[in-house]
């Protein structure tokens, strides 16, 4: 009979002293005498230990180091930070990047001897890789969150997670870290000017996430099933979203604009907006047009690599919608001369033709000529604020408190200016 899998370590006796004994991990421990309650017990309470540690031993507090600790918390996070559909969250790889500098500091210290002392000197490699100051404050609240699991896991004692919360975030003005500038609005004539190098696709993302103030993730994973089209306003509740985690629910409305942006997506089963049928239809489409005759040149799909690197998935993700976007700009606000590509220039030719200097001032014109989708969300915040009042902006944007629609909805100066001219 083959050797059953994944059995628990057995409950034996040890001849020598009579007494009861498992075995974990090459270690033995004596459970008292063999076949009392006493004895059971302390064998389901070990087993039921080494079972909620993933089929491990804890390590003594002396023996565990950072990058132990750091192995441990990432096969923990692997299985807790998913989706209802199995793919993992944004969290996952926030918390690659909050670790990895830990790792290469500190990986062969012992997790109980790493203090606040230690935790400044992460910090300061994190300054020295010039990421800004909000980024590093959440990267530094992400190493306290592992070291408050390990504490939870009994990993290490409480005095740990408790010292390090005595390093204060980095304050504006204090600190050399870079500083960001808040997100703003993009303006209408700035996304009516990128729209025309849109493909279709996302053109209509773009239109339909102006029109909702949705979250670009929420416009990216939309799909046929959760959109309820029996009601003169449709309602869309996504089964996955930002705060699913958190229990809370999400109904977005789509008004009779945005449905007749949509309408010509719904005839897909899965995701109404999918990189792979944009794709099907663009090569049908330019079968259609074809002028040579099917018996000479190519025929459909005899020059289609079988596994290509990178093929179109079924649903867009935040960064290639946001990268489709960033083309777009790049296409709709070409730099000047010199630095813009001249007529029957080919791409390496024109940066070849650059000096470090002008390609850096290329890349600075790219950035300040370029916007990103969760700006639009802004655009809408602020449209819906001038209109409805700040509460009509948090119950359209789906925020649990009027703090967060602060940050998304630019106050209305113009009610200030007006207040100004009538008393001075």
């Amino acid at each position: 009979m083959p050797k059953r899998l994944n059995s628990n370590p057995k409950y034996y006796r040890h001849k020598a002293s009579g007494q009861a004994v498992v075995t974990i991990d090459g270690q033995d421990f004596y459970l008292g005498h063999w076949k009392s309650r006493a004895s059971r017990d302390a064998y389901d309470r070990l087993i039921s230990e080494y079972l909620a540690n993933g089929r491990r031993l804890h390590p003594r507090r002396d023996d565990l180091t950072v990058g132990e600790l750091i192995e441990q918390f990432w096969e923990y996070s692997q299985g807790y930070y998913r989706r209802p559909d199995g793919t993992h969250t944004q969290e996952v790889g926030l918390f690659k990047n909050a670790l990895d500098p830990l790792n290469r500091i500190y990986g062969k210290t012992p997790a109980f001897d790493f203090g606040p002392k230690k935790l400044e000197a992460v910090r300061n490699a994190m300054i020295a890789k010039d990421w800004s100051r909000g980024t590093i404050n959440k990267a530094v609240n992400r190493v306290r969150a592992m070291f408050k699991w390990a504490v939870a896991q009994e990993l290490i004692p409480a005095s740990n997670l408790e010292a390090l919360k005595a390093l204060k975030g980095l304050s504006a003005g204090r600190t050399n870290a870079r500083e960001t500038a808040p997100i703003q609005p993009v303006s209408d004539a700035v996304v009516d000017a990128t729209l025309p190098f849109l493909s279709p696709t996302v053109e209509a993302m773009v239109q339909l996430q102006r029109l909702t103030g949705a979250r670009p993730g929420e416009i990216c994973k939309m799909r046929t099933l959760e959109i309820d089209c029996s009601e003169t306003e449709w309602k869309y509740t996504p089964a996955s979203h930002k705060n699913s985690h958190r229990g809370q629910g999400l109904l977005i409305f789509i008004g009779h604009k945005g449905q007749e942006i949509l309408r010509p997506f719904l005839r897909f089963n899965g995701y109404c907006f999918s990189p792979a049928q944009a794709e099907r239809e663009r090569r049908q489409a330019m079968h259609n047009n074809r002028k040579t005759p099917l018996r000479y040149g190519n025929r459909p799909g005899t020059n289609v690599k079988g596994k290509p690197k990178c093929a179109p998935g079924e649903c867009y993700t935040v960064n290639s919608y946001r990268a489709a976007i960033k083309r777009a700009c790049e296409l709709a606000f070409r730099p000047v001369p010199p630095l813009g590509k001249q007529e029957g220039e080919s791409v390496s030719a024109w940066k070849r033709r650059l000096t470090p200097e002008q390609l850096l001032e290329l890349k600075k014109w790219n950035v300040d000529h370029a916007w990103h989708p969760h700006q639009l969300r802004h655009t809408r915040a602020s449209q819906i604020r001038r209109q409805f009042g700040v509460e009509g902006a948090q119950v359209a944007l789906n925020h649990a408190s009027l703090e967060a629609t602060q940050l998304y909805a630019e106050r209305n100066y113009d009610l200030a200016r007006e207040i100004a001219r009538e008393i001075g």
